[in-house]
């Protein structure tokens, strides 16, 4: 399977300020930036790759230019395109806008535990996330089932 490794480093205004939170991300091939100032660079080259034609089965490999022998973050480039972070968590993305279905207001889109689908090609970084009584994702806590109040 082909690998393809991009090499992240902090991001620079035009003063030479460095930018908080914000990565430029390279080919380790080429050397070339495929994204720049960009707060998640694996996922951002993912969707340059699959824009410029790479193989979605292609896994991508991040490492830092300060540690370029440790792989900080690996996968599939077209599994990785598919997700957006929000805060703490990976988040799959939402489509571009288009028209509504009747079904967005009918019971189909209604939450709960049933609601949620597994994906089987989901990413993670450190424990998977859990679902709460009422379906709602919950971050773990050793001490209550659901994560949330008290006993």
């Amino acid at each position: 399977m082909t690998e393809i490794t991009i090499v992240v480093s902090p991001a620079f205004n035009n003063r030479g300020k460095r930018r908080h939170d914000r990565f430029d991300a390279r080919l380790q091939s080429s050397d070339e930036v495929i994204c720049e100032a960009t707060r998640q660079p694996l996922l951002d080259a993912s969707r340059e790759l699959l824009r410029r034609g790479a193989d979605p089965n292609a896994t991508i490999c991040k490492v830092h230019a300060s540690a370029p022998a440790v792989v900080t973050m690996r996968a599939r480039i077209g599994v990785a395109a598919q997700y957006d972070v929000m805060g703490e968590k990976f988040v799959r993305r939402k489509p571009a806008a288009g028209p509504m279905s009747k079904l967005a207001f009918g019971k189909a889109n209604v939450g709960g535990a049933a609601g949620w689908r597994r994906c089987p090609d989901t990413l993670y970084v450190g424990a998977a996330p859990n679902v709460g009584r009422n379906g709602s994702r919950v971050s773990a806590d050793p001490h209550h089932e659901d994560g949330a109040g008290s006993p």
